[in-house]
């Protein structure tokens, strides 16, 4: 796929130590930053209250949905944020988010970088714009995005146990990750009764605290919920149905289902192909990359702040490719993220692009991962055995 021994396509200062170091300031101005507004705006723009909502009924006994989309073991996670004073617990959570997320961007930088060079400024460039919106309103997806790196990272460096630990903390944080659950377990099938017995786990988390009758009722109204969301046919989302209605195109919901089905299926057979012929980093970032992808383009509740997934994994690839011959594909999916920046173009092309653009750079960047499949190449048997000790 990549070949690493190329000359370097853009200027060495971009790649030294002390560019790795003004990362971690921007990191650190960022969370500042939001801290200070915590402390002298706290629930300013942030949806943290629907957590709070959600974790005080559980506590008061009442009904929590339709108040939130999380399963129950996630407004249980949340409680201990939800008794903290409002500026605490703003803080807190985005220390776990943010701690969580630029860790992973930290590794992915390590895992992807050619020698010597240093790509974690070059990475954090590239994703911070799309990150700027989840830090601010405090929402999952950062920590989805996080987990599902960790997950990818973990998993192609033979570290099974933690990935699937990984893979449990992303499922709990927002239960799409199971995008990347049936992608792994096809992949490797040793993990399945470790996914397996992790799941089963987490879920019985509610039971030391409420009786089986009471978590039983919780668990078949979230259910109720997902099938509700699963139909809506609200016109705010930015996946693939968003791009349709955009154009007056009304497709209907079956079709719907069966071109989600569709992708699906076309998404692992990708995944079976390159999960066997790519090496480390490869593997990793078309994992983490093909489980992006499908979520923005084919998850019903996409919103725009979602887009920090996807964002996460095109920054990793880019910065791996330009370093390397291949940088015109690099410059390419620079350009995708740039795009992602339409929010910070002014309201009105941000009105003008909200439901389409986004699904229509998802879907190009799809068709950058079939072509990459498509030029990969089996392994040799050596190669093979490297990548996976």
């Amino acid at each position: 796929m990549i070949k690493n021994s190329a000359r370097v396509a853009l200027p060495g200062w971009l790649f030294d130590e002390r560019r790795e170091r003004v990362a971690w300031a921007i990191w650190g101005l960022v969370f500042s930053v939001f801290t200070i507004v915590s402390i002298f705006r706290p629930g300013m723009r942030e949806v943290l209250h629907v957590y709070r909502n959600a974790s005080a009924a559980w506590l008061s006994g009442q009904e929590i949905y339709p108040g939130i989309d999380y399963p129950p073991t996630f407004v249980i996670l949340f409680t201990p944020f939800a008794k903290m004073p409002l500026a605490v617990s703003e803080i807190l959570w985005r220390v776990l988010g943010m701690g969580i997320y630029v860790s992973a961007l930290w590794r992915l930088a390590r895992m992807v970088e050619p020698g010597p060079r240093k790509l974690f400024f070059l990475v954090s460039i590239l994703s911070l714009q799309a990150a700027l919106g989840s830090i601010k309103n405090g929402q999952t997806n950062l920590l989805l995005a996080g987990t599902m790196a960790h997950v990818s990272i973990d998993w192609a460096a033979a570290r099974r146990r933690a990935a699937v630990g990984w893979l449990i903390v992303a499922t709990v944080a927002k239960p799409i990750a199971i995008v990347m659950i049936l992608l792994l377990g096809a992949a490797d099938i040793l993990l399945v009764p470790w996914i397996v017995g992790g799941l089963l786990l987490a879920g019985a988390v509610p039971l030391i605290f409420d009786p089986w009758s009471s978590v039983a009722h919780q668990y078949h109204a979230w259910y109720g919920d997902i099938l509700g969301i699963a139909s809506s046919g609200e016109n705010r989302f930015d996946d693939v149905n968003g791009l349709f209605r955009t154009l007056h195109v009304d497709v209907p919901t079956m079709w719907m289902v069966l071109l989600r089905i569709l992708a699906a299926a076309l998404t692992l057979l990708i995944w079976l192909v390159v999960s066997r012929r790519m090496g480390h980093p490869q593997r990793a970032l078309m994992l983490f990359s093909l489980s992006a992808a499908y979520l923005m383009l084919f998850n019903p509740r996409t919103e725009s702040n979602s887009y920090v997934i996807l964002s996460t994994a095109i920054a990793a690839l880019a910065a791996l490719l330009l370093v390397v011959q291949r940088r015109a594909l690099g410059w390419l999916l620079v350009g995708l993220e740039a795009a992602m920046w339409n929010g910070s173009f002014g309201k009105q092309i941000w009105m003008m692009t909200k439901l389409w653009l986004m699904p229509v750079l998802a879907a190009v960047f799809f068709a950058v991962l079939i072509s990459e499949a498509w030029r990969s190449r089996p392994l040799n048997r050596q190669a093979a055995t490297t990548t996976t000790t």
